[in-house]
């Protein structure tokens, strides 16, 4: 499965009282993301324009980014299973 959004339901037939019955979910939503960074082209160095414009190559298969701004470094725990952690 590459990157890209998913939909999916998850739903079950059973038997009450001799009717056959399907339960099944909501619709819901699954992201599968990139293992490949996107290149970024701008802004590139020291900001001082207040309204900047973001611009990167795209990654075939990605749907959306979120663009992440922080006055502060941020700290991601990459290991497996770890969530990423930005600052409070």
């Amino acid at each position: 499965m590459g990157p890209g959004v998913y939909y999916y339901v998850v739903a079950f037939k059973t038997s009450i009282l001799g009717h056959d019955t399907v339960f099944a979910s909501n619709e819901m939503e699954m992201i599968v993301e990139t293992d490949q960074p996107v290149n970024t082209r701008t802004p590139i160095g020291n900001i001082t324009d207040l309204t900047p414009t973001f611009t990167w190559d795209a990654n075939p298969g990605v749907p959306y980014y979120h663009v992440i701004l922080s006055d502060e470094p941020l700290s991601v725990d990459s290991t497996a299973g770890a969530a990423s952690r930005f600052p409070a």
